[in-house]
């Protein structure tokens, strides 16, 4: 497979996934024995499917972008935003009806056209900020 073919698996992934909410690509473009990297979900697929669904029924996605797509060797980063509203409690905040924009982070490795392994970091803190959750000192 060529690094071209990880990046269009990637981006694929990521609108389907975490733009549209369709957990059907997780079987079909992520590896049963998948780990995915995050403090915040478990270590499997299952994990993953908790992740997007949390995500889709808190943060309705209205909208989002891949901002940036690098890949080498097996690994593909990923650099993306998804706008949102705040629809959902979401770490003990209640809904807040809040446009918010989502910024993260993802490196995903890939074997035999599957996700294999994924390291997701979002920017928690901007999130919290945002459904007023914490505030900037003045």
């Amino acid at each position: 497979m060529t690094i071209d073919q990880h990046k269009i698996i990637v981006e694929r992934l990521f609108k389907k996934l975490w733009l549209q909410g369709d957990l059907a690509v997780v079987d079909e473009w992520v590896a049963a024995d998948y780990v995915l990297h995050s403090s915040l979900f478990p270590a499997n697929c299952w994990g993953l499917k908790q992740a997007v669904t949390l995500l889709r029924d808190t943060f309705p996605a209205f909208g989002g972008r891949v901002d940036d797509v690098i890949a080498a060797g097996d690994r593909v980063a990923c650099r993306w935003i998804r706008y949102s509203l705040h629809d959902g409690e979401f770490m003990d905040v209640a809904a807040t009806g809040r446009e918010v924009t989502i910024k993260g982070m993802t490196i995903y490795r890939l074997d035999h056209h599957k996700v294999v392994e994924e390291w997701l970091e979002i920017d928690l803190f901007d999130l919290m900020r945002q459904i007023g959750a914490i505030s900037l000192p003045e």
